[in-house]
Formats: structure tokens, C-alpha cells, sequence
């Protein structure tokens, strides 16, 4: 049943994603992303995360235009948080870490290097403080059904 609902919960925010870009023909909130970031520190099957990174490239391609290039920030997060998930305590703080290191890795190194524009310093801490909140939202869903 649980299983059920994420896949709801990947589908409606991939389209949301996708919509929103559209819409506002920029990248605004990585729902995703956020989403990922959270289920990083749960009990969850590593095929599941595998699907997410898939829907997160497939996002990326139909917006940006290439498809492995959030690997290039996910693969590296996910090496660390798995190295250091039974390391740290606070379980709350960690997925706001992850979100912090993808999207500074994709707003200030992979934008500016590779596709040669820098959004600038108020439109990109907008972006990064959404994500934050979304993040914690996804993060306290998560954590409330947990106990």
C-alpha cells in the first residue's frame, strides 16, 4: 500500500515539475529532488531510489535538454548519505544537507560551467530557500508516519 503512494507521490510531482517549468519556463522547485532527498534516511528499497533518479534524469531531459547531468550531483549524494547515515544523529538536518549540496552543485557549478547563465544571487536563494521548505515538509510526512 505504501508503495502505492509513492509512486502517486512520483507521479504527481513529476508532472508538477514538468508543468511549473513550463509554465513559468524556468526550473523553480525541485520537487523531486526534495522527495529524494527525504527518502535518502528511510527504510526504503534501493530499487526505489533507482526509479526516482531515472524520473529526476527523465525530468531533466525534457526540460533541459540532457539527460545525465543530475547524476553528476545525485550519485555523489547518495554515496555520501549512505556512508553517513548511521554516522549522525540528527535524522531531521541530514535531508536538508543533501538538498543544500545538489542544489548549490546545479545552481552555481553545473548552470554557470555548462549552460553558460547564473540565474543571480536573489532568484537563487528564492529557489534554494523554497526547496529547503519543501524538503522539511516532505521531510516531517515522512517522519510522522514513520512512528
Amino acid at each position: 500500500m505504501a508503495d502505492r503512494w509513492l509512486a502517486i507521490y512520483i507521479f504527481s510531482l513529476f508532472l508538477v515539475d514538468i508543468f511549473s517549468a513550463a509554465f513559468f519556463q524556468h526550473y523553480i522547485i525541485f520537487g523531486l529532488l526534495c522527495l529524494y532527498a527525504c527518502l535518502l534516511f528511510e527504510p526504503i528499497h534501493r530499487t526505489t531510489l533507482s526509479l526516482i533518479i531515472l524520473v529526476i534524469t527523465l525530468e531533466q531531459f525534457l526540460i533541459l535538454g540532457h539527460f545525465g547531468l543530475p547524476l553528476l550531483y545525485l550519485l555523489p549524494a547518495t554515496f555520501v548519505a549512505y556512508k553517513t547515515r548511521y554516522l549522525f544523529y540528527s535524522q531531521r538536518l541530514l535531508p536538508l544537507v543533501v538538498i543544500l549540496f545538489c542544489l548549490g552543485s546545479q545552481l552555481l557549478i553545473l548552470n554557470p560551467l555548462i549552460f553558460g547563465f547564473f540565474d543571480g544571487k536573489i532568484y537563487t536563494i528564492g529557489k534554494v530557500f523554497a526547496n529547503i521548505l519543501l524538503t522539511g515538509l516532505f521531510s516531517l510526512k515522512f517522519k510522522s508516519t514513520e512512528s
